[in-house]
């Protein structure tokens, strides 16, 4: 997942573009703050306490591209089995809720269309 430090004197809206754009190469508009990952062992690890900013983004809606940092980026329908364990216990409700509101979607969507 896409990540980065706020620069001194940075606005975050503006270090969240400014992140996209150089993990992923696309312009996005930050929709709004969904919470914060507080991570543990960062502490434990002599870093001091790290704390995540998590944003909902919309895209411009072209084409991903890797940097230097990426082999690949990949588009998931579920959580990764891999992700740090703080993303998934913050990331899991939220990705239960998401697709709660698709599936109602989809199904409005088809009732719609079969009007």
């Amino acid at each position: 997942m896409p990540g980065g430090t706020v620069l001194y004197g940075e606005r975050v809206a503006d270090a969240i573009k400014r992140i996209a754009k150089e993990e992923l190469d696309i312009l996005v508009s930050a929709n709004r703050l969904l919470g914060y990952i507080e991570y543990n062992e960062e502490k434990e690890r002599g870093y001091g306490w790290t704390v995540s900013m998590v944003f909902l983004c919309f895209s411009d809606g072209k084409d991903m591209k890797p940097n230097e940092d990426a082999s690949e980026i990949k588009i998931f329908n579920k959580l990764p089995d891999n992700i740090i364990e703080e993303q998934r216990v913050f990331l899991e409700p939220i990705w239960t809720e998401i697709n709660k509101k698709k599936s109602l979607f989809m199904r409005l969507l088809g009732f719609y269309t079969n009007q």
